[in-house]
């Protein structure tokens, strides 16, 4: 047998090398034997055969044929050498540059480098995998599946699939597919006609919310996500709430020659609304453009149908800025020097707002001197302004020119204390004051000087601990700061003068600031590795008033501490105190606890004019499949819990499961719903006050 099939080669190798030239065939006989011949196919198995006459050869066994950058992987394949095609069957694996399918069968052209799969499965194509009825490769490196489905479910009867009429493959890029209906098991949720996914990132194409609430009823709260291409992509809403109605939305970003943004817009048609249209909305735009590395151009405009769509709907980004701006601001960045354009006007008449029409600016930033150490800087502000009330017809409007000059020198003395003084002068020109006179001049002279030095020593501990932290040495480092500041009293009281900003409101002032700050840093050895990190920030500060008649001079003192001894601990408090009335004016306390199985935060806020809040997250793993969370906010005025949530988490193998309760005093609403999350998809791609607890 072994000299049979040897002649049978070497008969392959004259009928072959003639008509073909370049074919080659790596044929192992038993498991050892190789003959290679000159060609770009590559057959390798535990058994090949070849049939001069018929001119086909058939690899059994761990069969391998290469060329042209494709691998095919098969129990059994056939090669016709005249017709350059293969057949490979049982246990195939198909993989050309980065693409991978497995099938049962593929016939492959080696002439048209083309494919056909039949029954393919693929995998690892970013998270997901997926069956289909057939696989062609329609053009280089694209692939069209048919009657398919994909998931990112890796279990042989998924939890949840997508099956579509057609998908395409573009592999590392992106996945289409069409017709897709949307399955849990073997029932149908819900039907798109396009479905587009790339494979670089891990946010959820779609999110879908259902829950209850006292102020919504009954409530469904949904998010598509698409991709036009790679500079155009969004997200479209469609939201149902039983006391409020439909509402729709789009969320689009995209990228162009002249900047990139976002566009954002949400309505609704208000079921017993309280206001008297009925017609909710939001728009916005935000754009940033930078045409060369100095130039940069920022616009917003935010406009909303009242002063409370935005708590009511989108309750964080109403947390972050309640009051939403208009405006269109250009920088021009020197070397020194940076110009500025600023146009802002008011897009929403129930809010108190300045306009600047426009306000153009030059700031010149520590210009040095020569070679001397003294530094020249300078702000230069023309601005037209015109303050609008809130839901009035009153407003007021002055053009102003301000322009402040400083000169500062900056030098070491002694080789410790770093001395800096500076002297500057601020003007500023009003077409007319509040009065109503015209054309008045205000002058102002600054003056002070920052001291600083810097001390440290490094020592041992004896017992090796320090402040309860493993440390082979602790350095201390000790700065002091004096600061004084000196502003001579205007020639023209802020009490004439009409108040748009910090700017107008300018009086005498002359205060001291001492600031101490102390830093300990330790060094420990770890499993032989050496780490040096920031154990303990402690930084207090107090100023004296000299500028005061009469009374306390003394003003406030401020304490910051930053303690971190573990990896999984860290404490902050921050305090401010009025020193001679001797009460306590804020105060804050944040405690992170980050464990294995469990995280605890707990946090304190105190305001004296306002009152004192406590807040506690705390959230614990049960076991694998298991974890829970609690949220509180307790008011100390009022001694009772203003908010609270309390979260059950379920790992539901491909997806996360939550179900959450919140209890929020403040708008009287109890809500409930429950939220599926794909773990392949971990960036959520939308978030509702109502679906997110805090720390989610």
């Amino acid at each position: 047998m072994f000299l049979k099939s040897e002649r049978v080669i070497s008969k392959h190798i004259n009928v072959i090398a003639i008509p073909l030239l370049s074919l080659l065939f790596l044929a192992r006989i038993g498991l050892a034997d190789e003959v290679e011949l000159k060609s770009p196919i590559t057959v390798n198995g535990d058994r090949v055969e070849y049939d001069p006459e018929r001119q086909v050869m058939v690899g059994e066994g761990n069969v391998e044929v290469i060329s042209k950058g494709m691998k095919l992987y098969a129990d059994k394949i056939t090669v016709w050498l005249d017709e350059e095609r293969a057949l490979a069957q049982g246990d195939v694996k198909f993989v050309k540059g980065n693409a991978v399918f497995y099938a049962e069968e593929i016939s492959y052209s080696f002439k048209d480098n083309e494919g056909k799969i039949i029954e393919p499965t693929f995998k690892d194509y970013g998270p997901w995998y997926g069956k289909g009825l057939e696989a062609l490769e329609y053009e280089e490196s694209k692939y069209l599946i048919k009657r398919a489905y994909m998931t990112t479910c890796d279990l042989e009867n998924p939890h949840y699939r997508l099956e579509a009429k057609t998908i395409k493959i573009f592999p590392e890029d992106r996945i289409i597919a069409k017709h897709v209906v949307f399955y849990i098991r073997n029932a149908p949720i819900f039907y798109l006609p396009y479905f587009k996914q790339s494979l670089k990132d891990r946010k959820a194409p779609f999110m879908i919310i259902p829950g209850k609430s006292d102020k919504w009823g009954w409530y469904i709260l949904s998010s598509y996500r698409y991709s036009l291409n790679e500079k155009n992509e969004g997200r479209i809403r469609l939201d149902y709430r039983e006391k409020k109605g439909i509402a729709h939305g789009l969320e689009h970003q995209y990228k162009s020659a002249v900047g990139e943004g976002v566009v954002k817009y949400y309505y609704m048609n208000e079921k017993e609304s309280a206001y008297q249209d009925n017609d909710r909305f939001r728009v916005s735009l935000r754009h940033s453009w930078n045409p060369d590395d100095k130039t940069s151009i920022y616009a917003e405009y935010n406009k909303i149908s009242d002063i409370d769509f935005l708590k009511d709907y989108f309750e964080r980004e109403y947390d972050e800025d309640s009051d939403p701006e208009t405006y269109l601001y250009m920088t021009r960045r020197y070397s020194n020097a940076i110009l500025s354009l600023n146009i802002k006007k008011r897009a929403n008449h129930f809010f108190t707002e300045v306009e600047r029409l426009p306000e153009l600016g030059i700031d010149i930033n520590d210009l040095r001197i020569k070679k001397t150490n003294y530094y020249y800087s300078s702000n230069t502000y023309f601005s037209n302004l015109t303050k609008k009330y809130a839901d009035s017809d009153t407003d007021y409007d002055v053009w102003r020119f301000d322009t402040y000059n400083e000169l500062s020198h900056v030098k070491k003395y002694f080789g410790f204390l770093n001395f800096s003084p500076y002297l500057g002068v601020r003007e500023t020109f009003y077409s007319k004051k509040i009065s109503g006179k015209e054309h008045i001049l205000r002058g102002n002279l600054y003056t002070g000087f920052d001291s600083s030095t810097r001390f440290y020593k490094v020592f041992n501990p004896a017992s090796g601990n320090f402040l309860f932290t493993q440390a082979n040495a602790v350095r201390h480092i000790i700065t002091p700061i004096f600061n004084y500041e000196y502003i001579a009293e205007p020639t023209i009281s802020k009490v004439d003068l009409m108040q748009f900003d910090e700017l107008d409101e300018i009086e005498r002032k002359s205060r001291i600031t001492l600031t101490l700050e102390n830093l300990w840093q330790i060094k420990s050895e770890v499993n032989g590795d050496v780490k040096k990190r920031d154990l303990l920030q402690a930084d207090i500060s107090a100023y004296y008033d000299c500028s005061i008649d009469g009374g306390s001079r003394w003003g406030e003192a401020e304490l910051e501490l930053d303690y971190r001894p573990r990896d999984w601990f860290r404490f902050e408090n921050d305090y401010s105190y009025d020193i001679k009335p001797g009460r306590l004016n804020t105060a804050s306390f944040d405690m992170v606890i980050d464990k294995d199985r469990w995280q605890l935060s707990l946090g304190e806020r105190y305001e004296r004019d306002s009152s004192a809040q406590l807040t506690t997250e705390f959230s614990y793993r049960i076991n694998e499949k298991w974890r829970f969370k609690v949220y509180q906010r307790y008011e100390f005025q009022n001694s009772s819990f203003e908010r609270q949530e309390f979260a059950i988490y379920r790992d539901l193998h491909c997806w996360d499961g939550k179900l959450s309760f919140i209890n929020n005093r403040l708008d009287n609403d109890k809500t409930i719903f429950v939220i599926f999350t794909c773990k392949a998809f971990p960036e959520h791609p939308f978030s509702f006050s109502q679906s997110y607890s805090a720390g989610d």
